[in-house]
């Protein structure tokens, strides 16, 4: 039996759409991977979830899953903004594709748009606004994967398989609160925390 390790893919988004929600987002927008990708899946049904328990449908929500994460793949999102129903906010459901769906975003100076990515990535912080991000820990991932390693090595018969699952947290930054961007009307699209 091998053993594996998770992070709190569900959790973390139903954590970022529920803070999209806070600030009354209700078209909220989800990019990601193919959901044929486990983490992805997991990613979109914690989205889906924090919609439903708002008593939001769910369908036909904005989401697109795409394979590629190349910035002109992403380019059916960036039409339905300005759409009947255009999203207020976007969740990405992980590094690469946030990367792809900013560069459209930006390129259109599109910087009302709400977004969280679900994982940071380089630059993320000196974004204008600086983007909002569901945390991972690397470094707590390689240790607790080091250590499930050498428990294995030290009992080799064990038939139970482990597969701990790592919190993740929200990294509030200016593309969802205070110093967010306003809306084409001048409304703050986000708004600080109490």
């Amino acid at each position: 039996m091998a053993d594996s390790l998770a992070e709190e893919d569900f959790g973390g988004a139903f954590d970022a759409t529920k803070h999209l929600l806070a600030h009354s987002h209700t078209r909220i927008a989800f990019v990601g991977d193919s959901n044929r990708i486990p983490t992805t899946a997991r990613r979109l049904e914690g989205y889906r979830a924090a919609l439903a328990e708002a008593g939001i449908a769910t369908g036909p929500e904005p989401v697109h899953l795409d394979d590629s994460a190349d910035p002109a793949e992403v380019g059916d999102v960036i039409p339905s903004l300005d759409g009947v129903e255009p999203p207020t906010a976007i969740f990405s459901s992980n590094a690469r594709t946030s990367i792809a769906t900013l560069s459209q975003l930006h390129a259109l100076s599109r910087t009302d748009i709400a977004f969280i990515s679900f994982g940071d990535f380089p630059m993320s912080s000196a974004l204008v606004p600086a983007v909002t991000v569901i945390d991972q820990d690397p470094a707590a991932l390689g240790a607790l994967a080091a250590k499930q390693l050498f428990a294995r090595v030290d009992n080799p018969g064990r038939r139970t398989r482990r597969r701990p699952v790592l919190p993740v947290s929200l990294v509030r930054r200016a593309s969802c609160v205070g110093g967010a961007p306003v809306d084409r009307s001048g409304t703050p699209v986000c708004t600080l925390e109490p």
